[in-house]
């Protein structure tokens, strides 16, 4: 999905995503990018590391290139997602 490979290119440049990032990025309406958002966010996909009415997002592991946690606690590099 675009959206799926545009976040990847994204997070190797940015640790963190807003709304507003996330409007410009893929150039959506406020409206359509919290929609995204919140789908995103109930496949695991994102997380809001930050408070509800001010949300900041970061990928979940084995997302976006964020490294995925292994059963012994340690994180392996993703080459795809």
């Amino acid at each position: 999905e675009e959206i799926d490979k545009g976040l990847t290119e994204y997070f190797l440049t940015h640790s963190v995503l807003t709304r507003r990032d996330f409007e410009q990025l893929f150039t959506l309406t406020r409206a359509t990018a919290g929609r995204y958002i919140t789908r995103l966010a109930k496949e695991k996909k994102l997380c809001n590391i930050s408070i509800p009415h001010n949300p900041i997002y970061e990928p979940m592991p084995g997302f976006y290139g964020k490294e995925k946690l292994t059963g012994n606690g340690y994180y392996n590099r993703m080459k795809t997602h």
